[in-house]
């Protein structure tokens, strides 16, 4: 019978300290779910900053792109109505010069060009 308690003593004491090492394990397993956690929330953090990041220099390029494309709007505007008014200029001018019949491929100045 003696035997038979300490059998009884030593299992319940290996019981003991299975279950010791059970709650020791659950413990670093909570640990463990809480750090992941963490990590994921950190993680999370980081890819919405990212995010916002690669929005705020979409945004940026966005913008520059459309002011770029208003002074290019501007200076083609420029660009033709310098030409209109050269090309008016050029009417009236060709209107009010008297027709002058010279040899073709010479300038009109040619004769001033002449020394006697």
């Amino acid at each position: 019978m003696r035997e038979h308690s300490r059998r009884i003593e030593h299992l319940q004491d290996e019981l003991r300290s299975v279950r010791d090492e059970r709650l020791s394990l659950l413990e670093t397993l909570s640990g463990l779910h809480a750090r992941r956690a963490e990590l994921h929330f950190a993680w999370g953090r980081d890819e919405e900053s990212r995010r916002q990041a690669t929005l705020a220099g979409r945004t940026a390029a966005e913008t520059e792109v459309r002011e770029l494309r208003q002074r290019l709007g501007a200076a083609e505007d420029l660009i033709r109505s310098v030409l209109a008014e050269r090309n008016e200029a050029a009417a009236e001018a060709e209107q009010s010069a008297p027709e002058q019949q010279e040899r073709p491929g010479r300038s009109p100045w040619y004769r001033s060009r002449r020394t006697p």
